[in-house]
């Protein structure tokens, strides 16, 4: 079976340009009015709320370590955007749709109910990989480097149960157990590949030992069922809503925790451990593996590499053009699904100002990706609030977010958008995202004290 790894590649770099935007939610964590609040921690509850109906929202968001670099006419500065890259770069997104969504309170307890339909892209790329497509081999002569890219694109559909008892007044515990249906998956066990330019003859020798799995997926067009999932929901052309209530072989559990503790009445600490589950794949399971020594002549980087930039078409004429793979049998295999650690705390400076700071780690194949944020945000009760945020990630120090709740009656509006910078130009400030929607919140909202009036004597 022959597979073009030079799809995986392009894929990594169409979703870049799609979609630079910010998997690790940050400004969320402080909109405490709004129960998606609860997503990164179950344990934080809508003040006052008796019970919630959130209306079906979309979420789209990505993580990247990769400095900013500019995308035009299909090119990429190459000299900036290689010596900007780390020595292993990281790609992650997301697409999540929230279908139902609802809420109630009974006594001390907050029970709530989701279903969302997800999908998760990561790519790890070698930096070496990065030099190999926009300069060619020369610079490597003698050396043996790694090029493999890690790779996981999956599509599921999530369904919690959660529950968050108020222990006292001061603590909060909360719990979401997770079901997750799997739709389709191509991910890569295996991710070991080395290429040797020999000194001499400048002869190239490719080194693998690089593994393929795929659930519901055609592994020979994964680069045009890809770019059929961005235009019409997944990799066969149909929308992937109808596969929400449909359930197959593919399955797995997960769980999300959380906690929250006031010191006093200005001080409120949280931390959450979210989205800590798998899935097993066992439906329509191809498995493909590259485990040899191959030959080349060279690498041809004429149509790549033009002036100073690198043309992503030309990619497709490198030396990534093949890795040589064979099947190898397997019926099932598991993937882990992207976790999130949050651990913060808000200070109530005033009636109507406050103050937080949030640290966030996002787990995803081994890698440990930090981010940390601090946030102001001025509050009239639970009518209206404005909130802004300043955040830092690795490689990036320019997010600044803002998010904003109204509340008319039951009918509650939000948005939140953890980099603004992004939304104007997704290119060069890759992480931002936009979140937006809108809630039934049931209860009523506090009403400011009336104050007495005192008549003079007469």
């Amino acid at each position: 079976m022959t597979l073009n790894i030079k799809n995986i590649f392009t894929i990594g770099f169409l979703w870049i340009a799609l979609s630079l935007n910010a998997q690790q939610e940050l400004g969320l964590n402080f909109s405490r009015q709004v129960w998606q609040s609860s997503y990164t921690n179950p344990a934080f509850v809508v003040s006052g709320s008796k019970g919630h109906f959130a209306f079906p929202s979309f979420y789209a968001g990505a993580y990247s370590t990769l400095n900013r670099f500019r995308i035009a006419n299909n090119s990429i500065n190459t000299s900036s955007f290689f010596s900007n890259a780390a020595d292993f770069s990281v790609l992650s997104t997301a697409l999540h749709s929230d279908v139902l969504d609802f809420g109630f309170r009974k006594n001390k307890v907050y029970y709530s109910f989701k279903s969302s339909l997800k999908s998760d892209y990561y790519m790890g790329i070698p930096k070496d990989l990065l030099g190999v497509v926009a300069f060619g081999n020369g610079r490597y002569i003698g050396k043996e480097i790694q090029i493999g890219p890690d790779f996981d694109f999956s599509a599921y559909v999530q369904t919690s149960i959660g529950a968050a008892y108020e222990v006292n007044k001061k603590l909060t515990l909360g719990v979401k157990l997770n079901v997750y249906n799997g739709i389709f998956n191509v991910s890569t066990p295996l991710n070991t590949a080395s290429i040797y330019t020999d000194a001499d003859i400048y002869q190239l020798r490719l080194k693998t030992d690089y593994q393929l799995n795929a659930s519901a997926f055609d592994l020979d067009g994964l680069g045009e069922s890809v770019l059929n999932f961005i235009r019409s929901g997944n990799g066969t052309g149909n929308s992937l809503f109808p596969n929400v209530f449909k359930f197959n072989k593919n399955s797995g559990l997960g769980v999300d925790l959380g906690a929250t503790y006031r010191i006093n009445d200005k001080v409120q600490l949280s931390a959450s451990a979210i989205n800590l589950g798998s899935i097993k794949w066992k439906n329509e399971v191809t498995s493909v593996k590259s485990n040899g020594i191959y030959e080349f002549n060279g690498v041809n980087i004429d149509k790549v590499f033009r002036g100073d930039s690198l043309n992503l078409t030309g990619i497709e004429d490198t030396l990534l053009g093949s890795f040589r793979f064979k099947t190898t049998g397997l019926d099932s295999y598991r993937t882990t699904l992207p976790g999130n650690i949050y651990v913060g705390g808000t200070y109530q400076y005033s009636d109507k100002v406050q103050f937080g700071a949030v640290v966030n780690f996002m787990t995803y194949h081994g890698n440990f990706l930090p981010a940390a944020a601090l946030s102001a945000s001025l509050n009239l009760g639970q009518t209206w609030s404005l909130g802004a945020t300043y955040a830092v990630r690795k490689n990036d120090f320019t997010n600044f977010g803002i998010n904003t709740m109204l509340r008319l009656g039951v009918l509650q509006g939000y948005a939140n958008f953890d980099n603004i910078l992004g939304v104007f130009s997704p290119t060069q400030f890759g992480n931002s995202n936009v979140r937006a929607g809108v809630n039934l919140i049931f209860g009523k909202t506090p009403k400011a004290q009336k104050k007495e009036i005192v008549l003079p004597k007469v």
